[in-house]
């Protein structure tokens, strides 16, 4: 009876540290089962070499590619407030981050000055969802650790709060570069540069998939002027992680929908339509990304028969 007592009011103080529109872990895990997003095919074959005083053979493995989900991206207004609340901790307000951006300074816009300039924060956590947990028994490991920091906007505040890091970036002065809208179209939802957490776009949630698309730019490549952790992996004989992000490539990267609700299937920005704004002008998205592996079945690759994605 005590036990039960302990669990009660364990799930009822839970249930009042939890802000309203909240997204938690015990969510966030179950969509990395998501078999429209997974894709799970087999490519063919990885053919192996091994020698020895006495000769050489060979040997072959299954080679297999699918996406993994690599990350949850956040892109929410107020600082502090990630909608993924066990790694809320990690955005907290420092001195040189807090409030809503300097547009604000924490208070409420001037709405005739600031009506097209929206603001957010971004997190980039390592999902905490894997494949192998799931069932699947022949898999790619995927790059990154299951909820580990690998951005916080709050850390790069010079970079993402004053963007003095990128300004002669090419892509960031030369129009129709780097650029989230489809082809021959003219819905147009931002520019990737310069990676910042500003953008003069009134819809809440395009902002918000532009600012998501922007950092999960940041974080797989290598060498950016910002403060955080590449997530990218290192190829080696039977392992092909991916490459950097790039904006509208469905054969680079997919995000799947987890706040303000889990969405059954993938897909790329620009989607084509526009969600509602979300209560706190918070939400999340995980990050799927292509791996194909096989199987090390001798001491040299010698052969592998090509994916789609490597």
């Amino acid at each position: 009876m005590k036990t039960l007592n302990r669990w009660a009011i364990a799930l009822l103080l839970e249930a009042l540290v939890l802000p309203a529109g909240a997204v938690t872990t015990a969510q966030i895990i179950p969509s990395a089962l998501n078999v429209p997003c997974v894709q799970y095919h087999v490519d063919g074959i990885c053919i192996w070499m091994t020698c020895t005083m006495f000769g050489c053979t060979t040997s072959t493995s299954m080679k297999v590619s699918h996406f993994n989900p690599e990350t949850v991206v956040s892109s929410y207004e107020s600082t502090g407030m990630n909608p993924w609340v066990e790694v809320m901790m990690y955005g907290k307000e420092t001195p040189e981050a807090s409030g809503m951006g300097f547009l604000s300074g924490g208070a409420a816009k001037n709405k005739r000055r600031d009506n097209l300039i929206t603001f957010k924060n971004v997190d980039v956590i390592g999902h905490p969802g894997s494949l192998g947990d799931m069932g699947f028994s022949y898999i790619c490991q995927k790059a990154t650790t299951s909820m580990s920091p690998y951005f916080i906007s709050t850390l790069d505040s010079t970079a993402w709060r004053w963007g003095t890091t990128e300004q002669w970036y090419p892509a960031t002065w030369t129009p129709g570069l780097r650029e989230m809208a489809p082809y021959f179209t003219g819905n147009n939802w931002g520019n990737i540069f310069p990676r910042q957490g500003y953008l003069a776009q009134p819809d809440d949630y395009k902002a918000a998939a532009v600012m998501a698309q922007r950092a999960a730019d940041i974080t797989s490549n290598i060498g950016s002027p910002h403060v955080y952790v590449p997530t990218q992996g290192v190829p080696r004989q039977g392992y092909w992680p991916p490459g950097p992000v790039f904006e509208m490539d469905p054969l680079n990267h997919k995000w799947q929908g987890l706040h303000p609700f889990v969405e059954p299937a993938c897909y790329i920005f620009p989607t084509g339509t526009s969600m509602p704004v979300e209560q706190f002008h918070g939400y999340a998205w995980a990050l799927w990304r292509p791996y194909s592996c096989c199987q090390q079945a001798g001491q040299r690759l010698i052969y592998f028969s090509p994916s789609p994605y490597h």
